[in-house]
């Protein structure tokens, strides 16, 4: 994935199918139906090709649970992905980064987010 310099956040968007919502339910029996996102925005920097990443559930129990992602190349989210959490901190006031470990481009305090 190269990233847009200057872009902010990339923002393509999908929504959950249904067949992906009962898949999660399904393997996630704790999941609270009430709070999957069901409208996805691709939380990453602006990009113009790869892979977009959204969250589904950010609410696992233990701080070390991660949070359950998916990911699209077209207009449809076709993979439930469990990750941890991206340990980086910014170096000022050390937020945590908002995503996953390993993710492509920068981290989320080092991306503007678009008005």
């Amino acid at each position: 994935m190269s990233a847009v310099a200057g872009d902010g956040v990339c923002e393509k968007s999908a929504f959950l199918t249904p067949a992906l919502r009962a898949e999660l339910l399904a393997s996630y029996p704790d999941v609270r139906p009430d709070l999957v996102a069901d409208d996805l925005i691709c939380h990453l920097a602006a990009h113009d090709d790869g892979d977009h990443f959204a969250i589904l559930y950010d609410h696992l129990p233990g701080p070390d649970a991660g949070a359950l992602w998916t990911r699209w190349s077209d207009d449809v989210p076709r993979v439930i992905l469990l990750r941890p959490d991206c340990p980086a901190r910014s170096p000022e006031d050390r937020i945590p980064c908002g995503h996953f470990t390993a993710h492509p481009g920068p981290h989320s305090w080092q991306t503007p987010t678009q008005a």
